[in-house]
């Protein structure tokens, strides 16, 4: 994991009980609203390293949000402190059925940017637009951003869409298994040390 002087203080490492009523409450909310339908985040734990918070996330206008990300103890010697910290993460919005239309993450750094935290934009047939748009760390979002991004996408976009008022079914959403898989995570534990 960075130091902590390498990360902005809104993404500092914060207990885990913490961070998961910080997200609780947070997807209630936008349920509550009605923008989002259903979802199948889950925190599978990775014993004495940290989380996987990966699944889908049903949005209106068949909007899909695919999460990934890779939590890591702070200290995994420490069994009493339980702070943890985001490593990796990939936030991918499409319209199920269609395609792509935005991408966020920091799997890979590209070349010209000053770290690997970018966003990748798509057309509405899912046709990537280069290059990568690099936000750096500073502008490295939160989950309720890309949420909230996707809304406003929805918004801009509504007579475009097919069915924008319709929902995936949360039993057509991919399960945080399917969204991350075994040897993903082993490799993400290798790359991240």
């Amino acid at each position: 994991m960075a130091s902590s002087d390498d990360i902005p203080p809104n993404h500092q490492p914060i207990p885990f009980g913490r961070y998961f009523d910080i997200h609780s409450k947070v997807m209630s909310q936008f349920k509550q609203t009605g923008w989002v339908f259903g979802e199948t985040l889950e925190f599978v734990p990775l014993p004495g390293q940290g989380y996987i918070l990966a699944g889908e996330i049903a949005c209106r206008g068949r909007i899909v949000i695919r999460v990934r990300k890779l939590l890591r103890y702070v200290d995994p010697s420490n069994p009493d402190d339980d702070r943890i910290g985001t490593v990796t993460y990939s936030y991918n919005v499409s319209v199920r059925g269609v395609g792509n239309i935005f991408r966020y993450d920091n799997a890979h750094a590209h070349s010209g940017h000053g770290d690997e935290h970018h966003r990748h934009q798509f057309d509405m047939n899912g046709a990537c637009h280069p290059p990568a748009e690099w936000i750096g760390v500073d502008k490295w979002p939160h989950l309720s951003h890309v949420i909230s991004e996707a809304r406003d996408w929805h918004s801009d976009n509504y007579s475009t869409l097919s069915d924008a008022e319709g929902f995936v079914p949360v039993e057509h959403l991919r399960s945080a298994t399917d969204v991350v898989g075994g040897v993903r995570i082993a490799d993400d534990l290798k790359s991240s040390m």
